[in-house]
């Protein structure tokens, strides 16, 4: 009879566990990009040493940034520093994440012509788009479908 029983706790709890590991959410994928502006041809770049900015691209750790999330929505992840791009009020930055709205970004395609593929970085946390120029640097604005705002993916 106590055989009987342990057969029986451990099978129901062998469903148990299973349906437990059906129920878990599918892992998000990472994909690591390198994202240089369409107006400047500079990198987006992170380090300890000169902090995040637009610098030449290079294929450096620097300026590999990790994806994580959907094709509408993720947070960037800097691969030297660890680092999320971050976008409040008090400007663009990379810092420690936290999983806030400040560090979503949302990737929006937008197209040049049929040889080159660009798109929006806009941020959840303040409805601003990544913006790069040569007079005022990298930052964020008002979304406005300009060259400044446009960005493409390197290898």
């Amino acid at each position: 009879m106590n055989l009987k029983r342990l057969l029986a706790t451990g099978v129901a709890s062998g469903a148990l566990l299973v349906t437990g590991l059906a129920a878990a959410p599918p892992a998000q994928a990472e994909n690591v990009i390198h994202i240089a502006s369409f107006a400047t041809n500079r990198c987006l770049d992170d380090s300890a040493a000169y902090g995040l900015r637009p610098f030449v691209c290079n294929g450096s750790d620097y300026q590999a940034w990790s994806w994580t999330g959907s094709d509408s929505s993720g947070t960037l992840v800097n691969r030297a520093t660890g680092q999320c791009l971050d976008d409040t009020t008090d400007g663009l930055r990379a810092m420690a994440c936290d999983g806030s709205g400040n560090q979503n970004w949302n990737p929006n395609a937008t197209m040049q012509d049929a040889d080159i593929n660009t798109r929006t970085w806009k941020s959840d946390g303040t409805n601003r788009c990544l913006d790069d120029s040569l007079a005022h640097g990298l930052r964020t604005l008002d979304c406005n479908d300009g060259d400044y705002q446009r960005f493409s993916d390197v290898n």
